[in-house]
This record gives structure tokens, sequence and C-alpha cells, in this order.
């Protein structure tokens, strides 16, 4: 089960809450309610109607714009009675899943979701564990900093979700450089305390992400070095070559590529040997 952090809480003891209901928008569009998934398929008309909610400005949408989004081939007085439709087996559906009263409301001329602790979107779950790790971070209290930053990794399962509005896109993309800023601290965190499998396993996530990260490439190529795994280091290089050329045309930093001979050439110095020295 996902768990959100209680934003509420002080910052030596964040409560972890669980809702009744998890709208996931972070990679494959799902619903859960524990460990149920809710039979909403991903692009359905449900599913839509659900993401341009949580994704429009304020959360609010008009009735127009959500009828001309949903039925775009359907003249509004034919389209009304199926969004009314929608919403209703919307609400018992969830009624009946999660003892949610309802998740679709409209109120102020606008139709809004339902949120608050019982109903929570995985992106907020996301963003409130990386502002509150910086915060921690920031006050020097880094184990708990990291602990959220892996609890929102964790939370992350791809991209935000099919809808293609502008606000989508925008939110898409901040989600995304948030979430490689993150793996990029954790792979740097873990290497300077000598976890070299925790950073990179971070290192290589972040690289599935944005394949010609030469940081990244260059922090698993120390990380080998370090535990004396030469020929997987000059392997990195290769690899990170390889991908270069591929998308750009172009050869590595030179920063790489003074690592890579310094591990070649058996110059490279290890945390471990600079430490023993």
């Amino acid at each position: 089960m996902l768990a959100t952090v209680d934003l509420s809480s002080t910052a030596s003891s964040q409560t972890l809450s669980s809702p009744k209901l998890l709208i996931g928008l972070l990679g494959p569009f799902r619903v859960t309610s524990g460990a149920q998934t809710l039979p909403f398929q991903e692009e359905s008309k449900t599913a839509l109607l659900i993401c341009y909610l949580a994704l429009a400005p304020g959360r609010r949408m008009s009735k127009d714009a959500l009828l001309e989004r949903l039925w775009q081939e359907k003249p509004p007085d034919k389209a009304s009675p199926c969004l009314n439709s929608l919403c209703y087996t919307l609400n018992k559906t969830v009624k009946q899943w999660a003892n949610v009263d309802g998740l679709v409301h409209f109120r102020g001329g606008a139709y809004h979701l339902s949120l608050g602790e019982d109903v929570q979107l995985d992106i907020d779950c996301f963003d409130h564990w990386i502002q509150e790790g910086l915060r921690q971070v920031a006050e020097g209290r880094l184990v708990q900093g990291m602990n959220l930053f892996e609890s929102a990794i964790r939370i992350y399962r791809g991209d935000l979700c099919f809808v293609d509005t502008m606000q989508a896109l925008i939110e898409r993309e901040r989600l995304r450089i948030m979430l490689l800023n993150t793996l990029a601290y954790l792979a740097n965190a873990h290497y300077r305390q000598q976890r070299h499998l925790q950073a990179q396993l971070y290192a290589l996530r972040l690289l599935s992400y944005d394949p010609c990260r030469e940081d990244m490439h260059r922090l698993i190529m120390r990380s080998f070095a370090d535990l004396g795994q030469r020929s997987q280091a000059l392997r990195q290089y290769q690899i990170c070559r390889r991908l270069l050329v591929r998308e750009f045309d172009m050869e590595p930093e030179e920063a790489t590529h003074r690592l890579y001979e310094q591990i070649r050439s058996n110059g490279y110095a290890s945390r471990e040997s600079a430490h023993e020295g």
C-alpha cells in the first residue's frame, strides 16, 4: 500500500497515513484502495475525466470544457447526459470499493475532485515528499530527508500519464525534473557514504530516464573503480561513449575521458586508498 506524508506533523515526527483511495497518474493510470485496483481502464472516459480534473488549473473545469474534451463529436445537449451518467457511475463505484462518498462533484459552476485525507493523488504525494525532504536536508536532517526522497521515487512508477493538454505537458516535465534531481542527489549521497550498490542503482535509474547524463556515468565508473572492478568501470565509459555518439554524434566530456584514462592507466586513486594514504 502506498502511504503519504502528513505534512501537518512536525519535522521530527513525520506521521504516515494511508488514504482510502489513491489516484495514480505517475506511470499507467490506476486507482487503488489498499491492495485492490479499481476497474477503471487507462484512457477510458472515466480515466480521462479524473485526469483532466486532476491536472486542470485550480483542479476545476467547467461543464462545457469537459464536454468538449470528452465528447467532441457530440453536441452539448447530447453530451451532457453522458457526463452526468459518467459521474454517477464513477461515484457509485468508488463508494462500493472504498467507502468514499463520491469522487467527482459539481459546485460553483465547475466540476472538481473531492480530494483530502481519504482521497489523494500520487503526484501530490510525490511533490510533498520531495519538498519536505528538501526542507529536512536544508535543516541538517539528512537521514530524514533521504528517507523522504526514497519514498518519493518509489511512488514514481513512470512519467505523468497519457493526458496531452498543455498543463499536463508542463506538469509532466516539472515532475520528471524533480525525479532526476532527486535520483542524482541520492546517488551522490550514497556514493559519499561508500554505499556503492545503492549509488549505482540510483544512478542507473536516472540513466533509464536520461541515458546521456555523464555525471551519472562517471559516478558509476568511480564506484566500480573504488570496488576494484576496473574492467566494469572501463566498460561503463564505453557505454557512455556509444550513447553520446549515437544520440548526439559527440564524444564524452573531458572530465569523463580523463577519469577513463586514470582508471585505464591505474592512475585512479579510489576513495578508500586515498583515505588510507
